[in-house]
């Protein structure tokens, strides 16, 4: 966490500095920093949330919060994660609530059937997944996944419909964003576009 708020405000330094600078802190240091290409215009950053305390941070330093689904559903988001980014944002004077985005997988199948038929990708559902070194350990990760990580991992819908109901109780409660992960097979895209998108 505290790497993550360092690089941020690391970043916003060399968007705004006009002149080289040198920045010393516990996990970046060097005598020159400098961007020569400057963004035009203010480019929001997003931290990242899945507890209370990365929520206050996110309001502290960031534009905006994105948190990931199931795993913070619609009711804990309302009543733990939102009030601690609020917190944060309260306390460094921002306005408004800035971007809340939610990040989801979802699936039509069973959890026993997903777990039987695609557990050599399931290893993004263990902690600490996104520090896997390759495949083979993603691999390797899957097949120890629990039924209480599955879940917690992927929004299970019986049908379109009941993925919409689910993105619309997230913004019932203040997300702005929904960023859903379809794979790439092309027609599961142009489902995914005529039934939600759509309807958006």
């Amino acid at each position: 966490m505290d790497r993550l708020t360092e690089g941020i405000r690391l970043i916003k330094q060399m968007w705004e500095s006009k002149d080289p600078f040198k920045f010393e802190g516990k996990f970046f240091s060097s005598d020159f920093y400098y961007l020569y290409t400057k963004p035009k215009r203010k480019i929001p950053i997003y931290q990242s949330a899945i507890g209370r305390r990365a929520a206050h941070a996110a309001g502290v330093h960031a534009d905006g919060l994105i948190t990931v689904g199931p795993r913070n559903g619609p009711q804990r988001l309302k009543d733990v994660i939102l009030p601690a980014y609020m917190q944060g944002r309260d306390e460094a004077n921002k306005k408004g609530t800035g971007k809340i985005a939610v990040e989801m997988f979802f699936s039509f199948s069973k959890p026993e059937d997903l777990m039987k038929t695609s557990w050599r990708t399931l290893g993004i559902c263990r902690k600490n997944s996104w520090s896997l070194p390759n495949p083979i350990a993603v691999e390797e990760e899957g097949a120890r996944v629990t039924m209480k990580e599955l879940r917690g991992s992927i929004a299970f819908c019986k049908n379109w419909k009941d993925l919409v109901r689910l993105v619309e109780a997230y913004q019932d409660v203040g997300v702005n964003e929904a960023n859903i992960d379809t794979g790439c097979n092309k027609k599961v895209i142009r489902e995914f576009a005529k039934n939600v998108i759509d309807v958006f």
